[in-house]
């Protein structure tokens, strides 16, 4: 019976091995995408904000300055989308885990509203795992009396945020053995141009990582 410990341990462990699964950690939050303010503009305090929030929920967090790195090295410059090549880059480059993206859709204007969705993302395998949208306006949150009404848009942010990562996942399982990512980097058809009856051959170029 002295053994049963022990041996219950290392049956747990092999049971991880075999499985493949651990959870996930390390987080890169890319900078907002702002289609309140154009097609290319991000919104970089209301990521901060997202940032530290995330981190005194525990997540643990990568740097901005290691995200911004990588963006510029790899000439990234709208954020609120990546391709897989770019997101399992981060998981070999700065140890991403996990790449959270988001784009606020609307800031202010006329409703003095505020909404944002954000994406998850799986980052050794470009897999999207989590997606929430939340959006609150003045309107949304007067009260009896006035009191706790919103004053600013500013006001919404928290309870948009809140809306947001109540339901995010504090981790994601990590699976052994991923199968390798591809890409169609190009592709020739010969001869140009045929008539019924003609052999014509195809080739296609892959671009494949993992």
């Amino acid at each position: 019976m002295k053994e049963w410990p022990g041996r219950a341990i290392r049956a747990a462990l092999l049971f991880l091995l075999l499985t493949g699964t651990a959870l996930a950690g390390r987080v890169a939050l890319l900078p907002l995408a702002d289609l309140s303010q154009g097609a290319n503009s991000v919104n970089l305090p209301l990521t901060m904000v997202l940032f530290h929030e995330l981190e005194k929920r525990g997540f643990e967090m990568i740097s901005e300055d290691e995200v911004l790195s990588f963006m510029a090295r790899h000439r990234i410059r709208w954020t609120g989308y990546l391709d897989g090549f770019d997101v399992l880059e981060m998981n070999r480059e700065i140890g991403a885990d996990l790449v959270l993206l988001g784009t606020v859709t609307q800031w202010g204007g006329a409703g003095d509203s505020v909404g944002v969705v954000l994406y998850l993302v799986k980052a050794d395998g470009g897999r999207l795992v989590w997606s929430k949208a939340s959006a609150y306006s003045r309107q949304d949150v007067r009260h009896l009396l006035g009191l706790g009404d919103a004053k600013s848009i500013d006001d919404l942010v928290p309870r948009v945020l809140d809306d947001l990562l109540a339901t995010l996942p504090n981790g994601v399982r990590r699976f052994a053995g991923a199968v390798p990512l591809c890409d169609v980097e190009g592709a020739l058809i010969a001869p140009r141009y045929a008539k019924g009856g003609d052999e014509v051959t195809c080739s296609v170029k892959l671009r494949c990582m993992g």
